[in-house]
């Protein structure tokens, strides 16, 4: 029969992934221009142009139709001016109204992660239920998220059976995260590498021998998972065990 799964005492383990920095090629910009109907033109750097066009007339208190947003480019946003370019436009329409004249805001990259955050932190405590050949049979816990929504299904390309992890969202004083590119991918990659490695060091086996059992097996027909064959490949043609022996050599 199988070999049955095993169990370590102790408290859940825990790991975390830090919020970070946003890389904007072009920090958060807005110009904001009075007219002559009094209605204000706003030139922001956006992904949501609608959005800063009804929170700027809710700001001034005048319908939509006389609140103009344009928007030449993002500047590089990648998910970190959906929202987060709103209020530098507020801000700017606001003080161009009430002076009647040409406002420029531009932020510098200290006020931008200040103001509007950086990447969201998470943490993310577990159990993990495992076979002495280091095939993962089960993974439980909880994901916290300070300001965002957390993520919870991340085996991602690996083959776990049962999975149960609850998302915990944490409201804390601090500004808003930023929904930038590819949003979950650091986390969720470091918390189920996080369980591999895990796993290894309890068995004393070599992590990349746990994460080659517990890939994905291959979809009939050649689908969508070829990884085991391509980690396997990509082990030899790295010479890996040779890598790990001179790094060893070399500490």
């Amino acid at each position: 029969g199988s070999s049955p799964p095993v169990t370590r005492p102790g408290p859940a383990p825990a790991t975390r992934s830090n919020s970070a920095l946003s890389s904007y090629m072009e920090t958060q910009t807005s110009v904001a221009i009075p007219m002559e109907d009094d209605g204000v033109r706003v030139l922001c750097s956006t992904q949501s142009p609608s959005s800063v066009q009804s929170s700027v007339a809710s700001t001034i208190s005048m319908p939509l139709n006389k609140v103009i947003v344009e928007m030449k480019r993002g500047g590089g946003g990648y998910g970190g001016k959906i929202a987060n370019a709103t209020p530098y436009a507020c801000s700017a329409a606001f003080a161009a109204h009430k002076h009647r004249r040409e406002v420029r805001l531009v932020s510098n990259i200290k006020d931008c992660m200040t103001s509007t955050g950086k990447r969201c932190p998470w943490k993310f405590e577990y159990r993990v239920a495992f076979t002495p050949q280091g095939k993962v049979t089960a993974v439980s816990g909880t994901v916290y998220a300070a300001n965002w929504r957390a993520t919870n299904d991340f085996a991602r390309c690996y083959d776990i059976a049962n999975w149960d992890v609850t998302g915990v969202t944490c409201n804390v004083d601090a500004p808003q995260n930023t929904w930038m590119r590819s949003p979950t991918e650091l986390g969720e990659c470091t918390f189920i590498n996080e369980v591999m490695d895990h796993v290894a060091t309890q068995l004393r086996m070599p992590a990349e021998q746990v994460r080659s059992v517990n890939l994905a097996a291959p979809t009939p027909g050649g689908g969508v998972s070829n990884l085991p064959s391509l980690f396997n490949n990509l082990l030899t043609s790295a010479s890996w065990p040779q890598q790990k022996t001179d790094g060893l050599r070399s500490d």
